[in-house]
Order: structure tokens, then C-alpha cells, then sequence
């Protein structure tokens, strides 16, 4: 009835301000990727095992992790909800923000905020959603079909006979990995998920098509506008905020990144048993 609710790149920059936007995309987005998780600690739970949330870093990024053990004591056919329970959650909170949406709809004033803010949140949990079909990066799709198809390391069957066959073309047969090292079971069914594996860059590059790009086009757009309307205006203090932070979030992640590298390099090497 709505089609212009479904979520969409505009949606984003529900106010004039890019900083304000950008806030919303990151922190607006904290509760989401905890239910998220909440789902998968949930349906673990319902299984009997001591599921929890746990909160970690990835390089200065704050992430929510789940932490399940015991899952692979559990029967296969029982583990399919824990790995599809966050997809779930993140399906009922886009159709929540979308029937939120659109009771409010014709509204003004603070209704009509709350409104936007819920399109613009709802559209970020699409493409996390997507990103889930991204197989060569060991999603939740991907734990459902290697347990379903009963493999043990199936993403790392599956990188070594694509890499054998890069370092193979590129003559270099002292770099092949043993494909011995896995199962009879990995080894088979990876001959077959090989198309599915390299199908994870086709949609990866559907979500920079359809969501990242326009979504970038816009903010570039938003921003030139904003710099071009002189110190005298609001939105130039604001686009020149936006860029600021966004430098100074760069550094910090050079920093940390050439800190974390010079750590490694002076680790010891564990020693030969």
C-alpha cells in the first residue's frame, strides 16, 4: 500500500545535518545488532546450552559477539535455529519499523521525526541482512549449510581448492595447500560449494550497487552542497564536523592497525614441540 516506505539509501538522511545521520547509522544501529545476537543466545538457550552476549573489538569498533558453547554436541538438525535465529530478528525488527512507519504516516512535527528516524535505522538491518548471503566470509547462511550438508570445515575445504587453483594457473605449485588435511566430507561437498563460494562476490557487489553506492553518491552530494554554503551557514559548520570526525576515524584506525601489526611482528614464535 506504502511502497515508499520500504527501506531505501535516502532514507539515511532524515535530517539536513550528514553528522547527525552518520550518528544514527552507527549508534542507532547498537540495539539492533544486540537483538541480533540476543536471538542466537535465545535459541541457544532453548536448547540447554549457557548462551551469552559478550562485547568486543574489532579494531576501535565496539562489536556484540555470541558466545554459545557445546552447539556441536548438540544434533545437527537442532542447530539450525541457533544460526538462523539473528536472520529472524533482523526480519521482525525491518517489519517493525516499517508498521511503526507507517502508523505515523501523514503525522508532523515530533511524529513525523520518529518516523524518519525509524526508516532511516530499518535500512542499515537490510543490507547487515544481506551481507549473511555473503558465503566466503563464514556467515549464518553459511553454518546452516554446512551443517545441513554435515561438513566439519567446509570454508576452509573450499578457500583451498579455489587458492590451488590461483596458484596453479600462476605456476607457483610450492604454495598449493594438501587438500588432504580435510575430510572426505569437506573435500567432496566443496567441489560442489565452490560456485556458492565465489557467488558470495556477486552479492557482495549487488550491495554496493543497490545500497552502498547511492547511499554514497548522496552523502557526497549532501556534503559538496553543505561546503559550498559558506561559513556563514549551519551546514558548512556541519559538513566540516562530518569530515573531520571522519579523518581523525581513519588515524585512529592506522594507528591502531600499524600498532596491532608491530605487536605481532614482535611476538615470539611459538616454539617446535
Amino acid at each position: 500500500r506504502r511502497p515508499e516506505l520500504a527501506p531505501s539509501p535516502r532514507h539515511l538522511f532524515f535530517t539536513s545535518s550528514i553528522v547527525l545521520a552518520e550518528l544514527l547509522v552507527v549508534c542507532g544501529q547498537w540495539p539492533w545488532l544486540f537483538l541480533h545476537e540476543a536471538f542466537h543466545v535465545l535459541a541457544g538457550r532453548r536448547l540447554g546450552l549457557a548462551s551469552r552476549v559478550g562485547i568486543g573489538r574489532r579494531l576501535c569498533f565496539v562489536v556484540f559477539e555470541t558466545r554459545m558453547p557445546s552447539l556441536l554436541s548438540v544434533e545437527r538438525r537442532r542447530r539450525h535455529v541457533p544460526f538462523l535465529a539473528g536472520m529472524l530478528a533482523d526480519v521482525v525488527a525491518v517489519a517493525s519499523l516499517g508498521v511503526f512507519a507507517y502508523a505515523l504516516s501523514g503525522r508532523t512535527g515530533v511524529t513525523h521525526t520518529l518516523r524518519t528516524v525509524a526508516l532511516a535505522m530499518a535500512f542499515p538491518i537490510c543490507a547487515r541482512f544481506a551481507y549473511q548471503f555473503i558465503l566466503f566470509l563464514q556467515s549464518d547462511v553459511y553454518y546452516v549449510l554446512a551443517t545441513a550438508l554435515g561438513c566439519y570445515d567446509l570454508h576452509a575445504a573450499t578457500q583451498a581448492r579455489v587458492m590451488n587453483r590461483y596458484w596453479k594457473l600462476g605456476r607457483r605449485p610450492e604454495r598449493m595447500f594438501d587438500e588432504g588435511r580435510w575430510t572426505s566430507r569437506d573435500r567432496q561437498v566443496a567441489r560442489y560449494y565452490e560456485p556458492l563460494f565465489a557467488g558470495g562476490i556477486a552479492v557482495l557487489l549487488a550491495i554496493w550497487c543497490f545500497a552502498l553506492l547511492p547511499a554514497t553518491r548522496l552523502l557526497v552530494h549532501l556534503l559538496l552542497h553543505a561546503l559550498r554554503s559558506g561559513p556563514s551557514d549551519a551546514r558548512f559548520w556541519d559538513g566540516t564536523l562530518f569530515v573531520s570526525l571522519n579523518v581523525a576515524q581513519l588515524v585512529v584506525l592506522f594507528a591502531i592497525a600499524r600498532r596491532d601489526r608491530r605487536h605481532r611482528s614482535l611476538s615470539p614464535s611459538p616454539e617446535p614441540e
